[in-house]
């Protein structure tokens, strides 16, 4: 990217690490569930050590499909994460992606999560010539962590309304349909029988 040295350090202000340990069960009906919901990492770069199970998945084209990423031995998989994504503005991904659990075999793996400080400023280092910021202006990453959770929370709801408005329309009851047949005759035998006036008073 053409940056000095310690543009990243600088960016960071001061690193902070999470390690996560994730077991994941086997499961009788892996294709009912997932292992962890597809996402993206908010912070600078993820490390994540694998098992030989195995089990992640990434996707480059929106969700369509998914690649899973075998795992490799004594080999850490490198995730970018949303800090890392606007720091290079946009140049370099995050990754999006996704834990799957098998039948089979229950599976166990190590991340390791580096973020930048809470006050640090998040903002593309470098815009290349003839680019726009992928962010309208800077903020901290305790805002844009706050503002990703809020949309997360968000996404997470209308999903459960739709949900919800599915069951509910699938339960209403369905309108009685009959052949064409008997709609006629039910027509005939339901008028009214009708006598000339002279009849009705006589």
């Amino acid at each position: 990217m053409g940056l000095e040295t310690e543009a990243l350090t600088k960016a960071c202000v001061d690193m902070d690490q999470k390690v996560v340990v994730n077991f994941y069960p086997k499961c009788p009906q892996p294709d009912l569930t997932l292992g962890l919901k597809r996402h993206t990492d908010p912070g600078t770069i993820t490390l994540l050590l694998q098992d030989t199970v195995g089990g992640l998945q990434a996707t480059r084209d929106n969700g369509k499909t998914w690649i899973t990423v075998q795992p490799v031995e004594g080999a850490f998989v490198v995730n970018l994460g949303d800090h890392g994504h606007y720091l290079s503005n946009g140049r370099f991904k995050n990754a999006d992606h996704q834990a799957v659990v098998n039948s089979n075999s229950s599976r166990l793996s190590i991340a390791t999560f580096q973020n930048p400080a809470p006050d640090a400023t998040v903002y593309p280092l470098k815009i290349r010539e003839g680019e726009k910021s992928v962010l309208d202006e800077p903020i901290t990453f305790a805002e844009m962590y706050r503002r990703k959770m809020s949309k997360d929370i968000d996404m997470a709801m209308k999903k459960k309304l739709a949900k919800e408005q599915l069951l509910k329309d699938l339960e209403a009851p369905k309108l009685e349909t009959k052949p064409k047949e008997e709609l006629l005759k039910d027509l005939e035998t339901s008028k009214l029988e009708t006598k000339p006036v002279e009849e009705i008073f006589a």
